[in-house]
């Protein structure tokens, strides 16, 4: 279940804008609900984790919390692009730092000075104060309204963002209270380390006062190196010994380290570097993060990611045609000339949208094929850089190049003999790549890399693409004579908007696939349906991954409209006003439809004087009732509750709901 962080502040945009931040170091591993005055939802508090802009925010989180530890005050700072902005201007004159209130002018001056001691002559000022002091020149971030008028010149710094120091706080909090592991603790800690570079030292401190650069550097996946310019190694994990084939210790780590960076000025890496380099006989991605201060002995922290881990797959085919989950006619007819096709032997080409299921139905041909018992492989073709596309296919003999195997390495077409490869993404080689794969394919032969000999293979080729062929044949992203040696067969997955009989029964397997016990309304249903669904069945599995939160309890449509879960989808509100199954229908029309009356009578109604007024017109209801149909027509957004003289009133969907059944 993904942890819910709640973002606390006064207005809408500051608290978009740490969302918009957090979101490129969470990505979709945690869920980012936005909670503000403006928008006035600071009564639904409930998240596991909160960060707020203010103090007395700081407050009603803390209060709303199992515990204060649940919650963080922001700390900000300035980005590299604000920071380059102040080193142009001219630092001999008074100049104003605009803010919106007393304690963030303030800060900002603060956080200013450490940046520029002794050389910025900044005067705070804040709509409160009654004079501004003197200055031709104010600097503001992002907050141009509040600038007075006595400044010949404004400059707008921008909004300041979270800083490191939040950042990490916030990564660590979520890893003490269980909600992350260390491998995803480490991975946002290099995604925050890439957001902005000029805060390098600053996550070294944090690590290593937090003692957590042990743990940071043992992490399974990566190969890490503490690297000193000067020849000392100070930290390596068990990764990177094992990339290295380290045995011990001394000059070999060093020599070895210096083999893979061959060519690389240090001192030009100004914050951070990557590049690809073969170790081994493997590719891997290399992030080079400077890590020292001005000043100091230059250290660098080198990551060493396995390239193309996710995109080259050897595997016994998992997926049959029974496994793909369908109920439409669209789908039987691919499905069953594909069972066809897969007797026949020939090259196929698949087109369709990311997430249609090529990659599924490449597996359920192979399986219905002679081929079957043979390997399987697919490659994703668009994410591997073309020098480790072409040593993977055709592999290459010993000393093709500095770094290569010794003895030589084997390639896919070599292990694929007997057997399929699925090239995904076809389009994404280049196109004198593309004229040696069909030499392979015209040949049935081929040479490896610095390789004298022809080996001879027999493989069915599946390739696909999620461009449509015209922009595939009209861009010559595709060059034509190989085209027409993949695409024997075509066969076209429909996207699920035009599939729309598969999306509950899709819905229905990964939920079951999840062990949830869930309801969906009838309300709820209809909205899934008028979904488009552009992310197709990876859309609909993610969707069924967040109802993890909801596990044990029926789903209505107001959920749907309403919950921070889904704040990214665009449902569709279409057809006539539905009831809930939390009340009447005719119930909840009488009500809306007396609210309705008092709006076009301009009257404002209070919880007590409707529940008379239904009563008095033959209604029989009660309190209680009349009280959870409010609540759901608020969750609905048709009616709005406000505290004290503004009662309950109807809102325009309300209003259109009332049009619409009259």
């Amino acid at each position: 279940m993904k942890p819910i962080i709640g973002i606390l502040t006064n207005d809408d945009r500051s608290a978009m804008l740490y969302k918009a931040q957090l979101s490129k170091i969470f990505h979709h591993g945690v869920i980012l609900q936005m909670n503000t005055r403006e928008s006035q939802n600071l009564d639904r508090l409930n998240s596991d984790l909160y960060i707020t802009s203010t103090e007395d925010l700081l407050e009603l989180a803390s209060y709303c919390s199992e515990n204060s530890d649940q919650v963080i005050l922001m700390d900000l700072s300035y980005s590299e692009e604000s920071l380059k902005i102040i080193d142009s201007m001219n630092y001999g004159q008074p100049i104003l730092l605009v803010n919106y209130n007393r304690h963030m002018a303030e800060d900002s001056m603060q956080k200013l000075m450490l940046h520029y001691p002794n050389k910025l002559k900044l005067l705070p000022y804040y709509p409160e104060m009654s004079t501004p002091p003197t200055a031709s020149i104010a600097i503001t971030p992002g907050e141009i309204d509040l600038v007075p008028k006595i400044a010949e010149e404004v400059i707008d710094i921008g909004h300041r963002i979270l800083s490191m120091n939040t950042i990490l706080s916030l990564i660590n909090k979520l890893f003490e209270m269980g909600h992350i592991d260390e491998s995803s603790m480490n991975e946002y800690y290099l995604r925050a380390l890439n957001q902005d570079h000029s805060y390098r030292s600053t996550f070294v401190d944090q690590i290593k006062t937090r003692s957590q650069l042990s743990i940071f550097l043992n992490q399974k996946e990566k190969g890490l190196v503490y690297y000193n310019q000067y020849g000392g190694i100070q930290y390596v994990n068990d990764k990177a010994e094992s990339i290295f084939n380290w045995r011990g210790g001394g000059s070999d780590r060093v020599d070895g380290l210096q083999i893979a960076l061959r060519g690389i000025d240090f001192s030009s890496v100004r914050f951070y570097m990557n590049l690809n380099r073969l170790i081994n006989g493997t590719w891997y991605e290399i992030s080079i993060y400077e890590l020292s201060y001005i000043g100091e002995a230059q250290e660098y922290l080198c990551v060493f990611d396995l390239l193309g881990k996710a995109h080259v797959r050897k595997k016994r085919s998992e997926y049959g045609f029974e496994d793909i989950i369908q109920n439409s006619s669209k789908m039987s007819e691919i499905i069953n000339n594909a069972k066809q096709i897969s007797q026949l032997d020939s090259a196929i080409f698949l087109t369709g949208e990311s997430g249609t299921g090529k990659g599924i139905l490449a597996q359920a041909i192979h399986n219905h094929s002679f081929r079957s018992k043979g390997p399987f492989f697919a490659v994703n073709a668009s994410t591997i850089p073309e020098a480790l596309m072409e040593s993977e296919l055709f592999g290459y003999e010993e000393g093709a190049f500095t770094g290569a195997s010794k003895g030589g390495k084997k390639g896919y077409f070599e292990f694929v003999n007997q057997g399929t490869l699925f090239l995904d993404e076809i389009d994404g080689m280049s196109l004198s790549l593309q004229a040696k794969i069909l030499k392979v394919i015209e040949e049935k032969s081929f040479r490896k890399i610095s390789g004298s000999k022809e080996i001879s293979t027999d493989f069915r080729l599946i390739t696909a693409t999620n461009k449509s062929l015209q922009e595939i044949l009209d861009g010559q992203i595709i060059r034509r004579d190989l085209y027409y040696r993949i695409a024997v067969f075509s066969l076209q997955l429909p996207p699920i908007r035009e599939r729309e009989s598969d999306v509950l029964i899709l819905l229905d397997h990964f939920i079951k696939q999840f062990k949830l016990s869930i309801s969906l309304t009838r309300d709820a249903k209809r909205l899934l349906l008028g979904y488009p669904w552009l992310g197709n069945v990876r859309e609909i599995h993610n969707f069924a991954e967040r109802l993890r939160l909801f596990d044990g309890k029926i789903i209505g449509a107001g959920d749907l409209l309403t919950s921070p879960v889904f704040y990214d989808m665009d449902f569709i509100i279409k057809g006539e006003m539905q009831s809930s199954d939390r009340h009447e229908p005719e119930m909840a029309r009488a009500v809306l439809q007396l609210l309705y009356d008092q709006y076009m009578r301009d009257q404002k109604i209070g919880f007590q004087r409707l529940f008379r007024l239904l009563n008095d017109r033959g209604m029989e209801i009660s309190k209680n009732k009349l009280q959870k149909i409010l609540q759901q027509f608020v969750v609905d957004g048709m009616v709005t509750i406000s505290i004290g003289r503004g009662g309950t009133q109807i809102t325009e969907r309300g209003i259109q709901m009332v049009l619409e059944e009259s």
